[in-house]
């Protein structure tokens, strides 16, 4: 089966535009009737001719089904992942499982991955200086996990 559709519609978005079907049947030499064409085939009135409203050959191959838009996450969400996200790194670092990291802790993490931990690197982790660093000072916050947060 011809699909006259998928020729005219030169862009391909599934719409044939006024230019289009001009463009089309000048290059075959056709004279048509702009006008009465859309009045015949523009059923909803928007300018163009969709693949629905198209009477001529359209072949067997419908348009591709279009896709829901991604779901874009709120922030709440985003902050919800990022807190997954450093918690389990933060577990990662809290080999003994105590809820806070020591400098033996993170010295072997930087051990692990060939680097080594500096007293530079290590006084800024830990700002209180009570030798341990805490998730909130971890993730650099300054307030403390709310409830329902901690590790």
């Amino acid at each position: 089966v011809p699909n006259d559709f998928i020729k005219i519609d030169s862009n391909k978005d599934w719409k044939i535009s006024k230019k289009e079907a001009k463009s089309y049947f000048e290059g075959k030499g056709q004279a048509i009737d702009i006008k009465a064409l859309w009045k015949a085939e523009d059923k909803d009135g928007d300018g163009y001719i969709s693949w629905e409203e198209f009477s001529g050959p359209k072949g067997s191959e419908p348009p591709p089904k279009k896709q829901p838009p991604p779901r874009r996450q709120t922030q709440q969400q985003q902050k919800q992942a990022e807190q997954a996200e450093f918690g389990a790194m933060f577990k990662d670092v809290d080999v003994d499982g105590d809820g806070k990291i020591s400098k033996d802790e993170l010295a072997n993490t930087f051990k692990a991955v060939g680097q080594e931990m500096t007293e530079e690197f290590w006084a800024e982790s830990d700002p209180d200086g009570d030798g341990f660093v805490s998730f909130e000072e971890f993730v650099g916050s300054s307030e403390p996990a709310g409830k329902g947060e901690e590790l």
